[in-house]
């Protein structure tokens, strides 16, 4: 009771309007990505044949979408791997069951929320439940997310320099060396000690943000002390680049179609790192145009491109549906406060 007799009645009126303007970003950072889902798929439904679409995939082969979807389970297998991986950094070394639950709920997650990024909030957030150490817990999964997404848009980049992919004649790797250089930019602040600059300009001001920027900052140090295990998830992600593309060269052919596996290792990785951009709600829109403007180019009609594309979705969706189960039955091992 005395210690909140002590709380200064400003500070509770600061931390509820930075409350409300957090709620409002949110909501108009949702309502944006949504308008952009939105607005290309409705120009894409435009462009096809819907009920084509729909055709060829209601005349897939079975036993061969079985296949493709026991590949993807394995795919988001190589992301627990990676994940474990970064954590060996703080040597917590939890076991694969245990990591593979909380990621499939975050997967679950992922389904609904905004973003990608919101299921891996989920997944960290219950991790630290079973770990009782949340700022690890989080700090893994920002630093398993960064790596791995640098490690895509540049072998992404790297494949779509074989062929100088174009789109309405923007090559596209140029682009994605862009989001590269942004990305490590980013990643030098902290590499310059700037953060250090900058708490020591926050003051007392801002507590959170100044803890959150400090364990930042000295987890990056560790991490370039620990530079093999970022060449491990580098590792980890080129094995899960080939059996995506290894999913999608069983899905063509599924279809009835076919293609050369060459065209396909240059494609999916360019794809898989444009869905990745938090444009959109969990890629819908932006995973369907850049499955039919880029297979166009291997000879693929749009019907046929979006008909692929929905198989992919619905393969994520497959592999995401037991972590909604997962959730309701599994519990942490220990708890933490709020």
């Amino acid at each position: 009771m005395q210690a909140l007799s002590n709380r200064n009645p400003s500070d509770t009126e600061d931390n509820l309007a930075t409350s409300e303007e957090n709620k409002r970003s949110l909501s108009w950072g949702f309502l944006l990505r949504l308008t952009v889902s939105v607005v290309i798929l409705a120009f894409i439904l435009t462009r096809i044949d819907f009920k084509q679409s729909i055709e060829i995939i209601s005349h897939i082969n079975l036993w061969g979408f079985v296949f493709a979807f026991l590949l993807n389970l394995l795919f988001h297998f190589l992301f627990v791997l990676r994940w474990q991986a970064v954590l060996s950094l703080w040597d917590i070394k939890p076991g694969l069951v245990r990591l593979s639950i909380w990621h499939l709920v975050g997967m679950f997650f992922s389904l609904f929320l905004p973003t990608s990024v919101g299921g891996d909030i989920v997944k960290a957030y219950y991790f630290s439940k079973d770990t009782s150490q949340t700022s690890i817990s989080f700090l893994s999964v920002f630093w398993d997310k960064y790596i791995g997404f640098v490690a895509f848009i540049f072998y992404a980049a790297l494949t779509a320099t074989y062929e100088l992919l174009k789109i309405n004649g923007i090559e596209v790797y140029t682009l994605l060396i862009w989001v590269l250089v942004a990305a490590i930019a980013v990643l030098a602040i902290p590499a310059s000690g700037l953060i250090m600059k900058l708490v020591g300009l926050l003051g007392k001001r801002l507590v959170r943000l100044q803890n959150i920027l400090l364990l930042v900052h000295s987890s990056f140090k560790m991490i370039l002390r620990n530079y093999r295990t970022a060449l491990l998830v580098f590792t980890y992600v080129l094995i899960a680049l080939l059996l995506n593309v290894a999913v999608n060269y069983v899905l063509i052919y599924s279809m009835g179609l076919s293609t050369d596996l060459i065209p396909l290792l240059i494609l999916i990785p360019v794809i898989t790192a444009i869905n990745m951009l938090p444009i959109s709600i969990s890629g819908l829109g932006v995973r369907e145009a850049a499955f039919i403007l880029l297979f166009a180019q291997v000879g693929f009609t749009n019907d046929q491109s979006f008909a692929l594309s929905i198989l992919n979705f619905i393969l994520l969706v497959l592999a995401s549906l037991p972590g909604g189960l997962i959730y309701l039955m599994v519990k942490p091992k220990k708890d933490v406060s709020q």
